[in-house]
C-alpha cells in the first residue's frame, strides 16, 4: 500500500496564531524600547539640571545671597546705540513663569534659565555652564519652541532679550525657579480667593508701578525690589507688564476639554491648556531647576525632571 502524498506546511490557524505572536513580540520591544529611551533622556536631564545646582551653589558661595528678583539685559532691538545708553536696557523678573504683557493668545514663556545665566555672568561665574555641551548650552529670546533670534518682521519682535539657555534631552528650555517668583502667582491666589475651575487665573503685575498705590493687591513686588537706576514707573524699564505662574489643575483641563462652562476653549480660541510653570515653592528661599519633561506641560508634575523635589500647595 502506498503511503498518502502530504504536503508539509501551516493551516491558516497556524500562521495567524505566529502573526499575533509577532505583533505582541514587536509591541513589547517597541514598549521597552520607548521606556528605555524615555528614561535615558530623563537620566541625562537631571545630569544637565545638577549642573544649574551646582551654579546654585556657586553663586551662593560667591555672592552670599540668591540671585536678584530682576536682571537687567538688553533690550530686543534689532540695533543697540554705540555709545551704549540706557535705553539699550531693561530689567527682567526671573521668574518661572508666562509674559502676558499682550494676552493670553501671545503668551511667551519668561527665559527664567537665561536670566539666572545672565546673574552669572555679571558676577563673573558664567563659565560655569562651558562644561555643557554646545548642543543643549543655546542662545533663545523665548519666541515659542524656537531656539533661534527672532528675525525682523513689520516692527514687531519679541519683547525679550536673546540669552543663553540649557535644553533638557526633550528640546525645551529648563525652568529656573526663583524664591521670589514661586508658587502660584494669579491674581486670585493672591487675593486669597479660589481659583477660577477650567480657565487660568488673573494676571499680576510684576513690580509697584505707583508708590501711592502700596495697598493694591495686583503688584506682586514692591518697588524696592526694583534694581538701581531703573524706574518700575517706566515701562520701558520693566517691559515685562504682567505675568502668571498657574499650573493649572486636572479638574481644569477636565473641564476645558469638555468645553463646560467656564473653559477658555471658546474664549480663548488657539490658546491650548498648557499650565505657565510648576507652581511648586522653593524649600527654605533655595532657588531649584526643573525640566518640563517629555509632554513638555510644567503642570503634569508626574513626568517633571527634579533633582529637588519643591513644595506644592494643596489642591
Amino acid at each position: 500500500m502506498r503511503p498518502t502524498d502530504r504536503r508539509a506546511g501551516f493551516t491558516l490557524i497556524e500562521l495567524l496564531l505566529v502573526i499575533v505572536i509577532l505583533g505582541i513580540l514587536i509591541a513589547l520591544t517597541l514598549t521597552v524600547g520607548s521606556t528605555a529611551l524615555s528614561g535615558g533622556k530623563s537620566r541625562q536631564t537631571q545630569d544637565t539640571v545638577r549642573v544649574v545646582d551646582s551654579a546654585v551653589e556657586t553663586y551662593y558661595s560667591s555672592v552670599g545671597q540668591a540671585p536678584p528678583a530682576f536682571v537687567v539685559a538688553f533690550t530686543p532691538k534689532h540695533q543697540i546705540n554705540d555709545p551704549l545708553e540706557a535705553g539699550d536696557f531693561a530689567a527682567y523678573p526671573l521668574a518661572d513663569a508666562v509674559d502676558l504683557t499682550k494676552g493670553d493668545p501671545s503668551r511667551t514663556v519668561i527665559n527664567s534659565m537665561g536670566l539666572f545665566i545672565k546673574a552669572m555672568e555679571d558676577v563673573g561665574l558664567g563659565d560655569v555652564f562651558d562644561t555643557l555641551d554646545p548642543k543643549i548650552l543655546v542662545r533663545w529670546d523665548g519666541d515659542a519652541d524656537y531656539v533661534e533670534q527672532s528675525p525682523p518682521d513689520a516692527g514687531k519682535h519679541n519683547d525679550q532679550p536673546e540669552l543663553r539657555t540649557i535644553l533638557d534631552a526633550w528640546g525645551k528650555p529648563l525652568r529656573f525657579v526663583h524664591p521670589a517668583w514661586d508658587g502660584v502667582i494669579t491674581l486670585e491666589d493672591n487675593r486669597g480667593n479660589p481659583s477660577p475651575v477650567g480657565r487660568f487665573g488673573g494676571a499680576m503685575v510684576p513690580i509697584n508701578r505707583d508708590a501711592g498705590l502700596q495697598n493694591q493687591d495686583w503688584f506682586w513686588l514692591p518697588a524696592d525690589r526694583a534694581p538701581p537706576g531703573f524706574d518700575p514707573a517706566n515701562r520701558h524699564d520693566f517691559p515685562i507688564e504682567k505675568l502668571r505662574r498657574d499650573p493649572l489643575s486636572d479638574e481644569d483641563r477636565a473641564r476645558w476639554a469638555s468645553g463646560a462652562s467656564g473653559g477658555q476653549a471658546g474664549s480663548l480660541g488657539t490658546v491650548s491648556p498648557i499650565a505657565d510653570a510648576d507652581g511648586g515653592f522653593a524649600i527654605g528661599g533655595r532657588p531649584y531647576a526643573y525640566s518640563v519633561g517629555p509632554d513638555g506641560d510644567p503642570g503634569k508634575r508626574e513626568d517633571n525632571v527634579y533633582t529637588t523635589t519643591p513644595q506644592f500647595a494643596i489642591e
